[in-house]
Order: structure tokens, then C-alpha cells, then sequence
């Protein structure tokens, strides 16, 4: 069956979210490819305190994107139009 999950506000991007299980194992998988673009390593993965890159462990805050927040947060005309996603169940 296939319908709509639907919000009153955009979902936070802002503080990132706990990592889902198979995104840690996607992550993980694309982790080099995911090194060579900059903006793409800073959106999945995690730096640690010596540098090095990593992806995130099932659980860990991940996914932290202040900048599209804010975006969806003003909207092209200062609303958020996105509220409903198609989900198979």
C-alpha cells in the first residue's frame, strides 16, 4: 500500500538526526566516494578529533545541515511547501 506521511513543519536538519541502521551500513559503503566531494563529506560523515573522516555508528547524530535548515526553514517565498512524503507500506 502506498500513502502519505504528512507534517505540520519541516523535519530538523539543523541538529542532524540518530542514524538509522542501514544509512550507518550506506554510509559506510560509499565512504570513499564520499571523501572526494567535500560538501557530501560534510554532510555524512563524522570528523573526528584528529581529522580523520568517518561515517557515522547506527545511533550517533549524523546528518547535521544547517544550511539546507535554514533554507527550508525561509522557503523560496518564506513558507515550507514540502510537507507530505510518499512512502510504500
Amino acid at each position: 500500500m502506498y500513502t502519505y506521511i504528512c507534517h505540520t513543519e519541516p523535519p530538523s536538519r539543523r541538529d542532524g538526526f540518530p542514524t538509522h541502521p542501514y544509512l550507518s551500513q550506506q554510509i559506510t559503503n560509499a565512504h570513499a566516494k564520499l571523501l572526494r566531494h567535500p560538501d557530501a563529506r560534510k554532510s555524512f560523515l563524522i570528523q573526528d578529533k584528529d581529522g580523520t573522516w568517518r561515517a557515522p555508528a547506527v545511533n550517533e547524530t549524523c546528518c547535521k545541515r544547517p544550511t539546507l535548515a535554514k533554507f527550508l526553514e525561509d522557503g523560496v517565498w518564506g513558507v515550507w511547501v514540502c510537507g507530505c512524503v510518499g512512502v510504500w507500506v
